[in-house]
């Protein structure tokens, strides 16, 4: 909502919500907004999440229908799949009743689609001219990670691929940038300092877009250790910076990186298969440097130049479907 609601404002009016950090307060906050603008509203774009805020945008949805007021779902959950088993018949009327649902990446489009929901692709954006291009042309055994400390980022990985890269490498240096969600910071801390390798790992804590990628400069590979996801903006903003990146293939993962071209994908938990690209990386200059071009072309095609248009015809497209309902 951050970044996408003020490039909106360059096509249409919004008003978004809820920018409160309690769940509570946020939801009411939502439901809240919905209702002042009731009246005036001609749709609404509803995030959802496969996680247990996907019962704030059913909540909001259904509202919407009882105001007699068409909504657009914006699908964000990486492990949907699991919702959709869940609450086959939650889904069944969120989805059967939106206008349309938009789907960050061709892997959400089609596993939505395999349950006869409308679904249309408009994947996350990017404005590629806030990322300074770095080639790699040499890499060391400096790495890179950017997510939220959370057990579906899977950060105790990261641990585990530094001990093995330790067994490889005298310098190894590893930076950890997010914010602490449910203790795993803890954990992958404690669990560097009985492996010995806590100074070898730097974790900064949160940070905004432009400091991590002021220090994205110090580093050489991407590694992204998650066990679910989607189309993750970490990963394209990485790729815009020119780090090759490693990732799980995992999600919609393989939707966006083509394996050896535009980076590299290994299996889920698989700290060995980390390190072997890395030492690929490391090894042969030329696979580095190309990779890093390759990610770097690849991250111009989500361009808000280029998905912003998307964006503008799908909501046209429904505000004249609006129009000829009612009239």
């Amino acid at each position: 909502m951050e970044t996408l609601v003020p490039r909106l404002r360059e096509y249409v009016e919004v008003s978004a919500f809820s920018e409160k950090r309690n769940q509570l307060l946020r939801f009411l906050d939502m439901l809240s907004g919905l209702i002042r603008h009731r009246k005036d509203c001609e749709l609404v774009l509803i995030d959802v999440f496969s996680s247990r805020a996907f019962w704030y945008a059913y909540t909001i949805a259904k509202l919407s229908r009882q105001f007699g007021i068409p909504y657009i779902l914006v699908v964000r959950g990486g492990d949907f799949e699991t919702r959709l088993s869940r609450s086959r018949k939650f889904c069944d009327n969120l989805f059967r009743q939106a206008n349309v649902s938009v789907a960050p990446s061709a892997f959400l489009q089609k596993l939505l689609s395999n349950y006869d929901y409308r679904v249309d692709c408009i994947p996350n954006f990017i404005e590629i001219e806030k990322y300074p291009f770095l080639k790699r042309n040499r890499c060391a055994p400096k790495l890179l990670w950017v997510r939220a400390f959370h057990k579906v980022y899977n950060p105790t990985l990261v641990v585990e691929i530094a001990i093995q890269l330790l067994n490889e490498y005298k310098s190894v240096e590893i930076c950890m940038v997010g914010a602490e969600k449910d203790g795993s910071m803890e954990v992958v801390k404690e669990k560097a300092r009985k492996a010995g390798i806590f100074e070898s790992i730097r974790f900064t804590g949160f940070l905004a877009k432009n400091d991590w990628i002021k220090i994205s400069a110090e580093y050489d590979i991407f590694i992204n250790t998650t066990n679910f996801d989607n189309t993750p903006v970490s990963v394209i903003e990485a790729m815009a910076l020119g780090l090759p990146v490693i990732s799980t293939n995992v999600g919609g993962l393989s939707y966006l990186i083509m394996n050896g071209e535009t980076g590299f994908l290994v299996k889920k938990n698989d700290a060995l298969g980390f390190v072997e690209v890395v030492k690929k990386l490391i090894e042969d200059e030329g696979l580095a440097e190309q990779v890093s071009i390759n990610g770097r072309n690849k991250a111009q095609s989500f361009d808000w130049r280029v998905v912003g248009p998307q964006w503008k015809l799908l909501i046209d497209s429904n505000k004249r479907l609006l129009q000829k309902y009612q009239s």
